[in-house]
Formats: C-alpha cells, structure tokens, sequence
C-alpha cells in the first residue's frame, strides 16, 4: 500500500518562478492579516499550544519552519526554542519575516529563500537535525517525495496542516465559467500524508479546524491576483482576462470586493518513533 499511496501522490510541474511571483505579490496581505486577524492568532495559539503539549518541542529543541511565510511560527518557535531555521520560496515573504523579527528582537532565526522542492537535506547536512519539522499551509509539501525529506529532516517529530475543504463562492463561480478545475491538488494532502504514514507503520494523529474569514480587495487588487492565480493552473487568453474583469465588475461595491472563505483545516502530527 505504501507503493500505492506514493504513486497516486505525484506533483503537477510547477514553474516556480511563477510560484514566488504569486506569494511575492501576497506577502504584503499575508503579513497584514497574520496578525492583525483574530481569526489567524487563534489558530496560531491552538497550535503552538498543542505541539507544546505533546511535547514536540523544547527550549534546546532545533525547529525547521517550511513555507515560512511572514514568520508567523517561526516567531512563536523563536521564543521558545534554541533555534530555528525558516525557509520559503518568496522573498518578500522572508523580508516581511526578517522585520517581523527584528520587532521581536529575535536572533535565532536563520531565513532561507529557496523552495522545498530543491532542497538536499543530505547535501546540507539536515538529515535528523530538527527536532521539529513543522509545514503550516505549504504548497511544497505536495508529493510522497516531498513528505520523506520532511520525514528525513527530523530526528524526532513533525507536523503538517492543509486545506482539506475550502469554499469560495465568488472564485468557484469565476473558475467554472473559465473551464478550471474547481478541486484544488493540495486538498488531498492530509489524506495521502496520513495514508502514506500509516501504511509506514507509523500513527498519526489528526485534527481538525473549521474557520471562516472575510478579505477585503479593491477590483484591481482582486483583479491582479486572480489572474496570477489562474495562470498556475493554465495561461489565460485576452478573452478570458476580460472576462475575469467583467465578472468582478459586477460583483464590486464601491470599487471594492468582500471575499468570504469557509474552509476547513487539517493538522497532522506524529513522531519517528512510535
């Protein structure tokens, strides 16, 4: 079953120039509503605490953050652990992450742009460095391959969450019209991580969070990034732009666009050993 589970889990080639440009773009917003949201610092505090009470991670313990972001986690980590290593595709997620840090006047961050996917934890010397290897909402943790490296940079314990329904009924409505796949790749991850890790011989324990929110974007904004979107799934025509900008159109108020996500999130944790 082990085969079977790394077969069906197989990335989509990604251009991740593409990739950094998209998060490039959202950092911005990325930071702003990191923390100025309740919604994202309850979820933040959930988390952090229960990997504190499972006793995932210590003051001596060495943390690598996948997908950092803002540095959000890697943050709260900082604060309680020896040292931590944040690593992301986008730079100007890092230099929001790297600010973000210095107001906490934290030292013992080490920020790294480069994406999972090209990594070499052999040729870095990671291979069971981390006693925690920790991936919040990571686009690159999209493979059975991509969860081994995860699974062979720890030497003790790890965690993963993603998406595992998410429902936005201005972007679904959008996507149908232009023809695009509604059900995104990511929402399978939970599941294909936690059958592969049983399969392993391994126990995972899983949760999970239902939350909503609301964004807020003027139409050139929405515009903008829905279209960098998109074009992670397929270039978009001249016809097809237009018609993005004529759907949004209508549905803007005073040149803006409320964007309400229900989603719910799936957290994975488990250890090396059993």
């Amino acid at each position: 079953m082990v085969k079977y589970f790394e077969e069906i889990w197989i990335p989509k080639a990604l251009n991740l120039e593409k990739q950094q440009m998209f998060w490039d773009q959202r950092s911005s917003h990325f930071n702003e509503i990191a923390y100025k949201t309740k919604e994202n610092q309850q979820r933040r505090e959930k988390i952090i605490d229960q990997l504190r009470q499972k006793d995932f991670f210590r003051k001596t313990s060495h943390v690598l953050d996948i997908g950092c972001g803002p540095g959000i986690y890697s943050i709260a980590f900082a604060k309680e652990c020896e040292s931590v290593t944040a690593l992301d595709l986008s730079s100007e997620m890092l230099t929001y992450g790297q600010q973000n840090a210095k107001k906490e006047q934290l030292k013992n961050i080490e920020f790294i742009q480069e994406a999972w996917e090209n990594i070499d934890i052999h040729a870095l010397g990671w291979e069971g460095k981390f006693d925690l290897v920790f991936a919040s909402m990571c686009p690159g943790i999209n493979s059975a391959n991509a969860l081994k490296k995860m699974f062979g940079a720890s030497g003790d314990a790890c965690f993963l969450s993603h998406f595992v329904e998410r429902k936005n009924v201005i972007k679904e409505e959008l996507m149908q019209q232009l023809d695009l796949p509604s059900k995104r790749s990511y929402e399978n991850s939970i599941y294909l991580a936690f059958n592969l890790l049983w399969n392993m011989g391994y126990y995972p324990q899983i949760e999970y969070i239902d939350t909503m929110w609301e964004d807020v974007f003027t139409l050139e904004e929405m515009e903008k990034e829905y279209l960098q979107y998109f074009s992670l799934i397929k270039p978009c025509t001249i016809k097809e732009q237009k018609q993005v900008h004529q759907f949004l159109l209508e549905h803007q108020e005073d040149g803006k666009i409320k964007e309400q996500t229900q989603a719910k999130i799936g957290l994975l944790y488990w250890r090396k050993e059993n």
